[in-house]
């Protein structure tokens, strides 16, 4: 199963504040480093102080890691630019019309086609994932120590053997993309989510290609990201760092640009420390996170992200949904497919979200593909147009493909990502002005919603939109960094959501230390824009 876009976690109170951001506007962060072969008392203590303030630090130290992130991102870049059809890269087109191609990669190691077809990348992935890993659980075994007096159970086992997630992106700008703000407002090019103006907006002021997300799993490991070009004869060559661009963090409620080392492993705090289970951590700051294209990258310039998610075993118990990882991912299968499964209540991803936060794919916009039923298909249009529109799951595009489903065509941005289904826009007889589309997570489909009014407020908005689940890292900026951000949060007014009796089912809880406690900052009301549970339970984080 892909969950590389279904964990990710969207602050429902900025998602309608889409709009063009300036990256030069951001200040620089400088990220706190820790060599873990070499902690003592008072720097474990200020690292531990790191995950509960900011929930993003630098690992430093690991031998050879420039030259092993180097190596694994042109392979990958190589290997995607040299097989664009195989079945396993995912394609996808950005709000701002970014390309995206995807390795989604389990626990179990390349697929045998990509390893037939990328023998290079195959084994640079093997000693990329290998020293990731082995990082990973040297520092859940820092926290483990750290945190044994109050602890009730320990992380490093979890990651050790937890379902955890390798993916691997390659982000392009297509020559139109790269034009497009030159050329004439494409007004209506993604229906009630402000994007109007972003398309003919000058370069300093280009959209975030991924909006700000948190993830849900225990948290990311990654390297900074590296930009390749693809020369006429195949090969990738490299490409200096750009001087706008990469990744953005709210770091104290402020949005700045982290500089990033090649030679450093990074740590992204997500939402499962924090909900999933309880390690012992008063307090747990993940972080939301966003990537903006630099504003002067060309269409032959390719930059390369790789990271791996923190996920629990299969039999592992959510702390505050008591469903195992394994059902709740079954429940994400389901609602991708839109049955239920057994042991699985149709509400289990929203009991996902922390209140205030909505599932939500990627970007909003996205591109729609026509589908019909063949002459010999049982299927109806209706079953063509939405089976054959799910991305992200290969069993799903399998499934289009035994239907009988048969493409004919495209319509550029003419849907919504409704929970990684392109859904058709509504037309203005379904959602006249000034009603917007708002995704119904539950059937999948859109719905027309009236704006709230806004409450006179004296705070000073921000100019950054919300969204997609990645983790992205970025180049080093050109200005001097700072620790201490000046950028004001976002307020934005709160939707009363519809209530919805639900019962929530027993799961086995997986081994702790000591009878499981939940978190006493865990929140107890349901999710914004959730079914709210009969019975009170803490919401559950989830992302891809």
């Amino acid at each position: 199963m892909n969950l590389v876009a279904v964990l990710s976690l969207v602050a429902a109170s900025t998602a309608a504040a889409t709009g063009p951001v300036s990256d030069r506007s951001y200040k620089s962060y400088k990220v706190p480093a820790f060599n873990l072969a070499k902690l003592n008392a008072s720097t474990t203590h200020d690292l531990i102080t790191v995950i509960s303030d900011t929930g993003l630090l630098a690992i430093s130290g690991i031998p050879n890691f420039d030259g092993i992130r180097h190596t694994y991102l042109q392979t990958f870049v190589a290997c995607a630019n040299a097989n664009p059809t195989l079945d396993l890269l995912m394609h996808k087109v950005l709000v701002d019309g970014t390309r995206r191609d995807t390795f989604s990669i389990g626990m179990d190691g390349l697929d045998a086609t990509v390893v037939k077809a990328c023998p290079e990348f195959a084994q640079s992935h093997k000693l990329f994932s290998a020293t990731t890993l082995s990082a990973a659980k040297t520092l859940a075994a820092v926290l483990d120590k750290a945190t044994a007096d109050t602890s009730p159970q320990a992380l490093a086992p979890l990651i050790e053997h937890g379902k955890n997630l390798w993916h691997a992106h390659e982000y392009s700008r297509p020559a139109a993309a790269v034009a497009a703000p030159k050329k004439a407002n494409l007004k209506g090019l993604s229906a009630g989510m402000g994007l109007e103006k972003l398309v003919a907006a000058p370069a300093s002021t280009q959209p975030l290609s991924l909006e700000l997300h948190e993830d849900a799993g225990f948290g990311i490991f990654f390297p900074k990201s590296h930009y390749f070009s693809i020369q006429a004869d195949g090969k990738v060559g490299n490409v200096g760092d750009f001087k706008t661009g990469g990744l953005l963090v709210k770091i104290n409620g402020a949005t700045v640009r982290p500089i990033l080392e090649d030679k450093n492993l990074y740590f992204m705090v997500g939402q499962g420390l924090k909900y999933w289970g309880n390690f012992g951590l008063k307090k747990v700051t993940p972080v939301a996170h966003a990537m903006a294209m630099p504003a002067d990258m060309n269409s032959t310039t390719i930059r390369a992200f790789a990271g791996m998610m923190a996920l629990p075993p299969a039999n592992y118990t959510l702390l505050n949904s008591k469903l195992t990882f394994e059902a709740y991912t079954a429940a994400t299968n389901a609602y991708a497919k839109l049955e239920s499964t057994a042991g699985a209540p149709e509400n289990a991803i929203s009991l996902g979200c922390p209140p205030g936060q909505v599932l939500k794919a990627s970007d909003a916009s996205c591109n729609l593909a026509i589908y019909v039923p063949s002459a010999t298909s049982t299927a109806t249009k209706e079953e063509c147009m939405r089976q054959c529109n799910i991305w992200g799951h290969d069993e799903d595009a399998k499934k289009c493909l035994d239907m009988g489903c048969v493409k004919t065509g495209d319509v550029p941005n003419g849907g919504t990502d409704c929970w990684m289904m392109c859904v058709p826009h509504l037309t203005p007889d379904q959602c006249p002005a000034p009603g917007v589309e708002k995704c119904d997570s539950t059937l999948r489909v859109l719905n027309c919603t009236t704006p709230a009014t806004p409450a006179p407020t004296d705070d000073t908005p921000t100019d950054e939109p919300t969204d997609d689940p990645t983790d992205e890292p970025s180049e080093d900026p050109t200005d001097e960094p700072t620790d201490v951000p000046t950028d004001e949060p976002t307020t934005t007014p709160k939707t009363t959501p519809k209530a919805t009796p639900q019962t929530t089912p027993k799961a086995t809880p997986a081994p702790t230390r000591a009878p499981t406690q939940a978190p006493t900052d865990a929140p107890t009301d349901a999710p914004t824009d959730a079914p709210t549970p009969s019975t009170p339970t803490p919401p559950t984080p989830s992302t891809p």
